[in-house]
């Protein structure tokens, strides 16, 4: 079989759009040159606005009417606060027009960082993202991409090339590794079904499903400073079968992803103790503050499960810029909480200023014997401080078999999940 026959078909833009959406609940049309069509639809009942690149129209450029136009609809979703779906196949703003096309196309992007917080915003990359496309997919809350054939970049390799004298093959520059790794995809999949499935697998997490029984389950954590998979808590607490993980590229010392339980639909933040023992890196900082936006586009609760020994010091970290991180990390927390229910629990540790993963949230918990400290014991002992006794959370104490069944009773009292 020859590697083309073995590529991935690749839709055209209106067979993604009739993919995506209900069947007859589009309206809408594609601008003058029919390179973008902006519009609104339904996908399983719920609103959406929608754009869709055309890249066999000048390769998916956006003229200043695509972008006007484009500006206008994220305007209307963002008052109303429906979500943005664009399906990004575009070169960027269409060079042939100019200063007018670049002026639109910045107005584009200001509407969509604005609407930050106010709505949901998604993108696919189905091909190519530049210029504006790339700076698009990048504002989006969240954003999915094809294997080996999305590529996404501020300039092409001939621009990079003529500018900087530096010669990039396409995947080394803008290829799904690299933007998974920088945290610009949230995810990758093979082909366009796979992509289309995972957009309408977000915008579900938006009703409850049908409530599981409220059975029991437990786990056990091992002593404290000794790793375990944060997969061995959240199989007690969740759904089976329904948390989607979110951008598993980077920030690995912190897990975060959609799920459900007993039916309530959340965001969960979860420390990762297999890596760097659930301290919280520069990448880890930002990957959550990140998803804290998606909570409040989506309308969510926010459930994070603290086990950390803080943020992760040294020159490393402090040239990378941790504060600034962590800065804006406690800052999404403070804002997430006076707009969604939060909810938080200790699982064995919250120390220093870790414990903004505790103590972001207005529900606070905590396992039997867990310990927030002001820092570790032993750097406590080598700045010659006493260490003292770490003490009790103030939080409410629950023990892992009843954990589930109180998270699920939060979610129920709480009443935030819009109504099926």
């Amino acid at each position: 079989m020859s590697a083309s026959s073995r590529r991935p078909i690749r839709w055209s833009a209106r067979q993604r759009l009739e993919r995506l959406v209900d069947p007859g609940s589009e309206a809408g049309t594609f601008d003058p040159t029919g390179a973008l069509w902006v519009g609104t639809a339904e996908v399983e009942g719920r609103a959406i606005s929608l754009l869709v690149s055309d890249v066999q129209v000048d390769r998916g450029a956006l003229g200043a009417q695509a972008a006007a136009a484009a500006t206008a609809e994220v305007r209307r979703a963002r008052s109303v606060g429906r979500p943005v779906v664009w399906l990004v196949d575009s070169d960027g703003a269409r060079t042939s027009e100019g200063l007018p096309a670049v002026e639109r196309c910045a107005e584009l992007l200001a509407a969509l960082a604005e609407a930050r917080g106010e709505c949901l915003r998604l993108a696919v990359s189905h091909g190519l993202a530049g210029g504006v496309a790339a700076y698009g997919l990048a504002l989006c809350d969240l954003s999915v991409g094809i294997a080996e054939r999305s590529f996404t970049f501020v300039a092409g390799p001939a621009v990079v090339q003529s500018a900087i004298g530096e010669r990039t093959p396409l995947d080394a520059l803008g290829g799904t590794p690299v933007h998974l790794a920088a945290g610009t995809l949230t995810e990758a999949v093979p082909a366009d079904p796979e992509a289309l499935t995972w957009v309408r697998t977000v915008l579900g997490f938006v009703r409850r499903a049908e409530p599981i029984p409220a059975t029991e389950r437990s786990f056990e954590l091992p002593e404290p400073h000794r790793p375990y998979p944060s997969a061995r808590v959240r199989r007690a607490i969740v759904d089976e079968d329904t948390f989607l993980p979110l951008y598993r590229g980077f920030g690995s010392s912190v897990t975060v992803g959609l799920a459900r339980v007993m039916g309530w639909p959340l965001l969960l933040i979860q420390s990762e103790p297999t890596h760097l023992g659930g301290a919280i890196d520069v990448e880890a900082a930002r990957k959550v503050a990140r998803v804290l936006d998606l909570a409040i586009g989506l309308d969510l609760p926010i459930l994070t499960l603290c086990d950390t020994p803080g943020f992760l010091p040294g020159r490393a970290q402090e040239r990378a810029g941790v504060l600034v991180e962590g800065a804006r990390l406690i800052h999404a927390y403070a804002t997430a909480r006076g707009r969604v229910p939060t909810a938080s629990v200790i699982l064995r540790r919250a120390v220093g200023a870790g414990a903004v993963l505790a103590f972001g949230s207005t529900v606070r918990l905590a396992l039997p014997g867990a310990e927030l400290m002001q820092m570790g014991a032993s750097a406590m002992a080598a700045a010659y401080q006493r260490s003292g006794t770490p003490s009790a959370p103030p939080a409410t104490v629950i023990t892992p078999e009843h954990l589930r069944a109180r998270i699920a009773t939060w979610l129920e009292a709480e009443k935030a999940i819009a109504p099926s």
